[in-house]
Protein backbone atom coordinates (compact mmCIF):
# COMPACT_ATOMS: atom_id res chain seq x y z
CA UNK A 1 0.00 0.00 0.00
CA UNK A 2 1.93 2.96 1.29
CA UNK A 3 5.08 3.07 -1.20
CA UNK A 4 8.30 5.94 0.33
CA UNK A 5 10.15 6.04 -2.91
CA UNK A 6 12.77 7.83 -1.19
CA UNK A 7 14.03 5.06 1.41
CA UNK A 8 15.49 1.49 0.43
CA UNK A 9 13.61 -1.51 2.02
CA UNK A 10 10.45 0.24 1.38
CA UNK A 11 8.92 -2.84 0.17
CA UNK A 12 9.41 -4.34 3.12
CA UNK A 13 8.46 -1.43 5.32
CA UNK A 14 5.20 -1.40 2.76
CA UNK A 15 4.43 -4.80 3.77
CA UNK A 16 4.90 -4.31 7.42
CA UNK A 17 2.59 -1.47 7.65
CA UNK A 18 -0.22 -3.01 5.89
CA UNK A 19 -0.03 -6.19 8.14
CA UNK A 20 -0.38 -3.40 11.12
CA UNK A 21 -3.46 -2.20 9.17
CA UNK A 22 -5.02 -5.61 8.60
CA UNK A 23 -4.36 -6.08 12.34
CA UNK A 24 -2.01 -9.01 11.67
CA UNK A 25 1.22 -7.44 14.00
CA UNK A 26 3.80 -10.36 14.35
CA UNK A 27 6.90 -9.52 17.26
CA UNK A 28 9.47 -9.54 14.76
CA UNK A 29 8.64 -6.71 13.05
CA UNK A 30 9.84 -4.97 16.00
CA UNK A 31 13.56 -4.51 15.56
CA UNK A 32 13.08 -4.56 11.71
CA UNK A 33 11.28 -1.50 11.78
CA UNK A 34 13.08 0.23 14.12
CA UNK A 35 16.48 -0.35 11.64
CA UNK A 36 14.35 0.38 8.59
CA UNK A 37 12.91 3.17 9.78
CA UNK A 38 16.56 4.63 11.51
CA UNK A 39 18.80 3.77 8.99
CA UNK A 40 17.02 5.12 6.31
CA UNK A 41 17.07 8.19 8.09
CA UNK A 42 20.43 8.71 8.09
CA UNK A 43 21.10 7.07 4.78
CA UNK A 44 18.67 9.41 3.15
CA UNK A 45 20.61 12.37 4.45
CA UNK A 46 23.84 10.71 2.68
CA UNK A 47 22.25 10.54 -0.35
CA UNK A 48 20.71 13.59 -0.36
CA UNK A 49 23.57 15.56 1.20
CA UNK A 50 25.42 14.05 -2.26
CA UNK A 51 23.10 14.64 -4.75
CA UNK A 52 22.90 18.50 -3.16
CA UNK A 53 26.63 19.33 -2.88
CA UNK A 54 26.24 18.33 -6.60
CA UNK A 55 23.92 20.07 -8.10
CA UNK A 56 25.02 23.47 -5.85
CA UNK A 57 28.59 23.44 -7.13
CA UNK A 58 27.23 23.23 -10.74
CA UNK A 59 24.76 26.18 -10.26
CA UNK A 60 27.53 28.38 -8.33
CA UNK A 61 31.24 28.16 -9.89
CA UNK A 62 32.22 30.40 -6.60
CA UNK A 63 32.00 27.79 -4.56
CA UNK A 64 29.14 26.41 -2.03
CA UNK A 65 28.89 26.70 1.91
CA UNK A 66 26.57 24.56 3.42
CA UNK A 67 24.74 25.29 7.31
CA UNK A 68 22.01 22.77 8.69
CA UNK A 69 19.43 24.58 10.59
CA UNK A 70 16.50 22.78 12.71
CA UNK A 71 13.80 25.23 13.08
CA UNK A 72 12.06 26.90 9.72
CA UNK A 73 12.91 30.85 11.86
CA UNK A 74 16.49 29.72 10.91
CA UNK A 75 15.61 29.08 6.96
CA UNK A 76 13.61 32.50 6.93
CA UNK A 77 16.12 34.85 8.67
CA UNK A 78 18.77 33.20 5.95
CA UNK A 79 16.58 34.08 2.67
CA UNK A 80 15.92 37.29 4.40
CA UNK A 81 19.39 38.51 4.73
CA UNK A 82 21.10 38.91 1.68
CA UNK A 83 17.76 40.02 -1.09
CA UNK A 84 19.35 39.44 -4.52
CA UNK A 85 16.68 41.78 -5.83
CA UNK A 86 13.71 43.78 -4.84
CA UNK A 87 10.59 44.97 -6.22
CA UNK A 88 7.47 46.73 -4.39
CA UNK A 89 5.84 42.90 -3.48
CA UNK A 90 9.23 41.77 -1.89
CA UNK A 91 9.82 44.74 0.09
CA UNK A 92 6.13 44.75 1.45
CA UNK A 93 6.67 40.68 2.43
CA UNK A 94 10.03 42.02 3.71
CA UNK A 95 8.80 44.67 6.00
CA UNK A 96 5.86 42.51 7.35
CA UNK A 97 8.56 39.82 8.58
CA UNK A 98 10.79 42.74 9.94
CA UNK A 99 7.87 43.82 11.96
CA UNK A 100 5.50 41.29 12.72
CA UNK A 101 8.30 37.88 13.31
CA UNK A 102 5.57 36.09 15.78
CA UNK A 103 2.94 35.31 12.61
CA UNK A 104 5.31 33.21 10.62
CA UNK A 105 5.95 30.41 12.38
CA UNK A 106 9.36 30.46 13.31
CA UNK A 107 9.42 27.62 15.93
CA UNK A 108 7.91 24.76 13.62
CA UNK A 109 10.61 21.93 13.28
CA UNK A 110 12.70 21.72 10.03
CA UNK A 111 15.28 19.05 9.04
CA UNK A 112 17.06 21.08 6.69
CA UNK A 113 20.37 23.07 5.29
CA UNK A 114 20.91 25.46 3.55
CA UNK A 115 23.39 26.13 0.80
CA UNK A 116 25.08 29.51 -0.29
CA UNK A 117 28.13 30.87 -1.90
CA UNK A 118 29.50 33.97 -0.43
CA UNK A 119 30.19 35.11 2.80
CA UNK A 120 27.86 33.81 5.80
CA UNK A 121 26.96 37.68 6.42
CA UNK A 122 26.53 38.88 2.99
CA UNK A 123 25.25 35.21 1.04
CA UNK A 124 24.15 34.38 -1.99
CA UNK A 125 21.23 31.75 -1.29
CA UNK A 126 21.32 29.03 -3.53
CA UNK A 127 18.18 27.07 -2.04
CA UNK A 128 17.66 23.80 0.78
CA UNK A 129 17.03 20.45 1.14
CA UNK A 130 14.93 19.17 3.73
CA UNK A 131 14.02 15.45 5.05
CA UNK A 132 10.24 15.15 5.87
CA UNK A 133 9.97 14.27 9.58
CA UNK A 134 8.01 11.56 10.62
CA UNK A 135 4.96 13.14 11.89
CA UNK A 136 4.88 14.78 8.74
CA UNK A 137 5.46 11.37 6.92
CA UNK A 138 2.65 9.96 8.98
CA UNK A 139 -0.17 12.60 8.72
CA UNK A 140 0.34 12.49 4.35
CA UNK A 141 0.41 8.74 4.56
CA UNK A 142 -2.90 8.35 6.63
CA UNK A 143 -4.61 11.00 4.72
CA UNK A 144 -3.26 9.09 1.50
CA UNK A 145 -4.90 5.36 2.75
CA UNK A 146 -7.76 7.31 4.24
CA UNK A 147 -8.77 8.79 1.16
CA UNK A 148 -8.02 4.94 -0.76
CA UNK A 149 -11.26 3.23 1.82
CA UNK A 150 -13.12 6.47 1.31
CA UNK A 151 -13.16 6.08 -1.99
CA UNK A 152 -13.89 2.46 -1.62
CA UNK A 153 -17.08 3.19 0.73
CA UNK A 154 -18.15 5.72 -1.71
CA UNK A 155 -18.08 2.91 -4.28
CA UNK A 156 -20.08 0.22 -2.11
CA UNK A 157 -22.19 3.09 -1.80
CA UNK A 158 -23.03 3.71 -5.28
CA UNK A 159 -23.54 -0.44 -5.70
CA UNK A 160 -25.76 -0.19 -3.25
CA UNK A 161 -28.22 1.83 -4.70
CA UNK A 162 -27.74 0.51 -7.94
CA UNK A 163 -29.09 -2.70 -6.41
CA UNK A 164 -31.59 -0.56 -4.84
CA UNK A 165 -32.35 0.85 -8.44
CA UNK A 166 -32.83 -2.63 -9.97
CA UNK A 167 -35.21 -3.92 -7.44
CA UNK A 168 -37.52 -0.75 -8.11
CA UNK A 169 -37.08 -1.51 -11.93
CA UNK A 170 -35.20 1.39 -12.88
CA UNK A 171 -31.98 2.77 -13.89
CA UNK A 172 -29.36 4.43 -10.64
CA UNK A 173 -29.96 8.21 -12.73
CA UNK A 174 -33.36 7.84 -11.98
CA UNK A 175 -33.38 6.87 -8.19
CA UNK A 176 -34.26 9.52 -6.11
CA UNK A 177 -33.11 9.44 -2.68
CA UNK A 178 -33.32 11.06 0.68
CA UNK A 179 -30.45 11.98 2.74
CA UNK A 180 -31.17 9.72 5.53
CA UNK A 181 -31.41 6.80 3.31
CA UNK A 182 -28.29 7.70 1.85
CA UNK A 183 -26.69 7.94 5.45
CA UNK A 184 -27.74 4.31 5.70
CA UNK A 185 -26.15 3.43 2.80
CA UNK A 186 -23.07 5.11 3.21
CA UNK A 187 -22.62 3.50 6.72
CA UNK A 188 -23.46 -0.22 5.25
CA UNK A 189 -20.88 0.59 2.89
CA UNK A 190 -18.27 1.02 5.21
CA UNK A 191 -19.36 -2.07 7.44
CA UNK A 192 -18.48 -3.60 4.18
CA UNK A 193 -15.01 -2.45 4.22
CA UNK A 194 -14.56 -3.15 7.65
CA UNK A 195 -15.48 -6.56 7.22
CA UNK A 196 -12.98 -7.55 4.74
CA UNK A 197 -10.33 -5.73 6.62
CA UNK A 198 -11.33 -7.21 9.37
CA UNK A 199 -11.08 -10.65 7.56
CA UNK A 200 -7.62 -9.64 6.36
CA UNK A 201 -8.02 -7.59 2.39
CA UNK A 202 -7.38 -4.36 2.12
CA UNK A 203 -10.25 -4.02 -1.05
CA UNK A 204 -9.86 -1.90 -3.90
CA UNK A 205 -11.96 0.88 -5.94
CA UNK A 206 -12.35 -0.29 -9.86
CA UNK A 207 -9.38 1.77 -11.30
CA UNK A 208 -7.21 2.31 -8.52
CA UNK A 209 -4.06 1.26 -7.69
CA UNK A 210 -3.14 -0.24 -4.10
CA UNK A 211 0.60 1.38 -4.38
CA UNK A 212 0.55 4.51 -2.93
CA UNK A 213 3.96 6.18 -3.42
CA UNK A 214 5.15 8.81 -1.55
CA UNK A 215 7.54 10.57 -3.63
CA UNK A 216 9.11 13.60 -1.25
CA UNK A 217 10.37 11.75 1.96
CA UNK A 218 13.65 13.82 0.20
CA UNK A 219 13.30 17.57 -1.03
CA UNK A 220 15.46 19.94 -2.74
CA UNK A 221 14.47 24.05 -3.00
CA UNK A 222 16.33 25.35 -5.97
CA UNK A 223 16.65 29.17 -6.33
CA UNK A 224 16.55 29.83 -10.32
CA UNK A 225 15.77 32.96 -11.92
CA UNK A 226 14.37 32.48 -15.60
CA UNK A 227 17.30 33.48 -17.56
CA UNK A 228 19.08 30.57 -15.36
CA UNK A 229 16.04 27.89 -15.39
CA UNK A 230 17.70 25.45 -17.95
CA UNK A 231 20.38 24.89 -16.03
CA UNK A 232 18.82 22.45 -13.80
CA UNK A 233 17.88 20.14 -16.90
CA UNK A 234 21.43 20.63 -17.86
CA UNK A 235 22.80 19.19 -14.50
CA UNK A 236 20.14 16.50 -15.05
CA UNK A 237 21.22 15.53 -18.53
CA UNK A 238 24.76 15.58 -17.18
CA UNK A 239 24.61 12.85 -14.51
CA UNK A 240 23.67 9.51 -15.73
CA UNK A 241 22.49 8.85 -12.01
CA UNK A 242 19.88 10.96 -12.43
CA UNK A 243 16.16 10.78 -14.02
CA UNK A 244 13.36 12.86 -14.31
CA UNK A 245 10.21 10.57 -14.06
CA UNK A 246 7.48 13.26 -13.36
CA UNK A 247 7.01 17.33 -14.02
CA UNK A 248 4.43 19.31 -12.38
CA UNK A 249 3.94 23.16 -12.99
CA UNK A 250 2.64 25.34 -10.52
CA UNK A 251 1.14 28.34 -11.57
CA UNK A 252 -1.15 31.68 -9.86
CA UNK A 253 -0.62 32.74 -6.40
CA UNK A 254 2.79 30.58 -6.29
CA UNK A 255 4.65 29.40 -9.18
CA UNK A 256 7.24 26.82 -9.51
CA UNK A 257 8.27 24.18 -11.38
CA UNK A 258 8.16 20.17 -9.03
CA UNK A 259 10.35 17.36 -10.15
CA UNK A 260 10.73 13.86 -9.00
CA UNK A 261 14.06 12.70 -9.80
CA UNK A 262 15.00 9.07 -9.48
CA UNK A 263 18.77 8.72 -8.31
CA UNK A 264 20.58 5.41 -8.95
CA UNK A 265 22.50 4.71 -6.02
CA UNK A 266 26.22 4.55 -5.52
CA UNK A 267 25.31 2.26 -2.48
CA UNK A 268 28.82 1.25 -1.90
CA UNK A 269 29.70 4.90 -1.14
CA UNK A 270 26.56 4.88 0.77
CA UNK A 271 27.06 1.81 2.77
CA UNK A 272 30.08 3.25 5.56
CA UNK A 273 29.74 2.90 9.43
CA UNK A 274 27.06 5.90 10.59
CA UNK A 275 29.29 8.21 12.55
CA UNK A 276 29.32 8.50 16.72
CA UNK A 277 26.83 10.92 16.77
CA UNK A 278 24.23 8.69 14.94
CA UNK A 279 24.78 5.86 16.82
CA UNK A 280 24.28 7.54 20.12
CA UNK A 281 20.80 8.65 18.78
CA UNK A 282 20.31 5.01 17.40
CA UNK A 283 20.80 3.68 21.17
CA UNK A 284 18.31 6.37 22.51
CA UNK A 285 16.02 4.72 20.27
CA UNK A 286 16.09 1.46 21.34
CA UNK A 287 17.62 0.07 18.37
CA UNK A 288 20.60 -3.26 18.72
CA UNK A 289 23.78 -1.94 19.17
CA UNK A 290 25.79 -5.28 18.68
CA UNK A 291 27.11 -4.90 15.23
CA UNK A 292 25.47 -2.13 14.37
CA UNK A 293 27.80 -1.29 11.81
CA UNK A 294 27.50 -4.80 9.57
CA UNK A 295 24.15 -4.49 10.15
CA UNK A 296 24.18 -0.78 8.30
CA UNK A 297 26.16 -1.80 5.77
CA UNK A 298 23.91 -5.17 4.89
CA UNK A 299 20.84 -2.68 5.60
CA UNK A 300 22.47 -0.51 2.16
CA UNK A 301 23.53 -2.76 -0.17
CA UNK A 302 20.85 -4.98 0.52
CA UNK A 303 17.96 -2.32 -0.36
CA UNK A 304 16.77 -1.24 -3.82
CA UNK A 305 19.27 -0.05 -6.29
CA UNK A 306 17.17 3.51 -6.57
CA UNK A 307 15.46 5.97 -4.19
CA UNK A 308 13.25 9.05 -5.51
CA UNK A 309 13.56 12.96 -4.48
CA UNK A 310 11.71 15.94 -5.25
CA UNK A 311 12.88 19.03 -6.32
CA UNK A 312 11.17 22.65 -6.36
CA UNK A 313 12.78 25.33 -8.53
CA UNK A 314 11.11 28.75 -8.23
CA UNK A 315 12.81 32.32 -8.44
CA UNK A 316 13.48 34.26 -5.41
CA UNK A 317 9.89 36.64 -5.79
CA UNK A 318 8.09 33.12 -5.27
CA UNK A 319 10.15 31.47 -2.86
CA UNK A 320 8.95 34.92 -0.50
CA UNK A 321 5.78 33.80 -1.36
CA UNK A 322 5.83 30.11 0.32
CA UNK A 323 7.58 31.33 3.47
CA UNK A 324 6.36 34.68 4.09
CA UNK A 325 3.50 35.61 1.73
CA UNK A 326 0.02 34.32 -0.07
CA UNK A 327 1.20 30.58 -0.41
CA UNK A 328 2.79 30.29 3.10
CA UNK A 329 3.99 26.72 3.20
CA UNK A 330 2.50 25.80 6.90
CA UNK A 331 -0.74 28.07 5.96
CA UNK A 332 -0.66 25.45 3.47
CA UNK A 333 -0.13 22.69 6.01
CA UNK A 334 -2.80 23.70 8.74
CA UNK A 335 -5.48 23.96 5.75
CA UNK A 336 -4.95 20.31 4.62
CA UNK A 337 -5.17 19.63 8.00
CA UNK A 338 -8.51 21.21 8.70
CA UNK A 339 -9.93 19.75 5.15
CA UNK A 340 -10.30 16.15 5.86
CA UNK A 341 -13.87 14.92 3.98
CA UNK A 342 -14.38 11.26 6.08
CA UNK A 343 -13.92 11.52 9.48
CA UNK A 344 -15.39 8.46 11.03
CA UNK A 345 -13.73 6.37 13.60
CA UNK A 346 -11.98 3.86 10.60
CA UNK A 347 -10.11 7.21 9.23
CA UNK A 348 -9.32 8.40 12.78
CA UNK A 349 -8.06 4.69 13.16
CA UNK A 350 -6.00 4.77 10.34
CA UNK A 351 -4.29 8.15 11.58
CA UNK A 352 -3.19 7.28 14.90
CA UNK A 353 -1.77 3.66 13.93
CA UNK A 354 0.52 4.95 10.79
CA UNK A 355 1.46 7.72 13.63
CA UNK A 356 2.02 5.27 16.00
CA UNK A 357 3.89 3.13 14.55
CA UNK A 358 6.72 6.02 13.32
CA UNK A 359 6.90 7.10 16.66
CA UNK A 360 7.72 3.62 18.02
CA UNK A 361 10.72 3.95 15.58
CA UNK A 362 11.84 6.75 17.78
CA UNK A 363 10.94 5.91 21.32
CA UNK A 364 13.28 3.73 23.39
CA UNK A 365 11.05 0.91 23.33
CA UNK A 366 12.99 -1.94 21.87
CA UNK A 367 9.35 -3.94 20.92
CA UNK A 368 5.82 -3.74 22.08
CA UNK A 369 3.20 -6.71 22.45
CA UNK A 370 0.54 -5.27 20.34
CA UNK A 371 -0.14 -2.61 18.19
CA UNK A 372 -2.91 -1.02 20.14
CA UNK A 373 -5.17 -0.16 17.87
CA UNK A 374 -7.56 -1.61 14.75
CA UNK A 375 -9.50 -0.45 12.33
CA UNK A 376 -12.49 -2.04 13.26
CA UNK A 377 -12.84 -0.65 16.84
CA UNK A 378 -13.77 2.64 17.91
CA UNK A 379 -11.63 4.56 20.31
CA UNK A 380 -11.01 7.79 21.61
CA UNK A 381 -7.96 10.35 21.63
CA UNK A 382 -6.96 9.13 24.88
CA UNK A 383 -6.47 5.97 24.44
CA UNK A 384 -3.91 6.75 21.15
CA UNK A 385 -1.98 9.44 23.91
CA UNK A 386 -1.90 6.74 26.57
CA UNK A 387 -0.27 4.38 23.94
CA UNK A 388 2.48 6.68 22.61
CA UNK A 389 3.16 7.69 26.52
CA UNK A 390 3.90 3.91 27.44
CA UNK A 391 6.38 3.92 24.41
CA UNK A 392 8.04 6.42 26.62
CA UNK A 393 7.65 4.28 29.80
CA UNK A 394 5.21 6.87 31.26
CA UNK A 395 3.80 6.11 34.68
CA UNK A 396 0.97 7.74 37.05
CA UNK A 397 1.74 8.53 40.67
CA UNK A 398 0.33 5.50 42.47
CA UNK A 399 -3.33 6.04 44.19
CA UNK A 400 -3.25 6.67 48.12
Amino acid sequence: MLELTGYIHRTELKDIMTRWLLGRFEPEDCPRLKDIVNFNGHFVSRYLNDTCQRLFSWLAVDGVSRVPVQQKGDLKDFVVRNPPYGNRRIDEMLAHYARYPQDYYRRAPFLGVLYYSGTLDAPRYLGHSRIKRARRLSEKGARRIVDFIFAHIKNQADLLAEERACRLGISKSQLITDPQTQLEEFVHAERRVLKAIRLGTLPQAPGATTLLPINDVAGVKVILENDRAHLLGEFIAANPDLRTVETEEHSGAYNATNLILEITLDKEALALPPPPEVKEVFAERGLEADGIDERYREFVLGGEDTARLEVIVSNYGDLLESELGRCMHEDRILAQRSIQDYRSSLAFNVRYLIEYLFLFTMSPAKSVCEVPFVLWEHNMPDTFDEAVKRLWNHRYLPAI
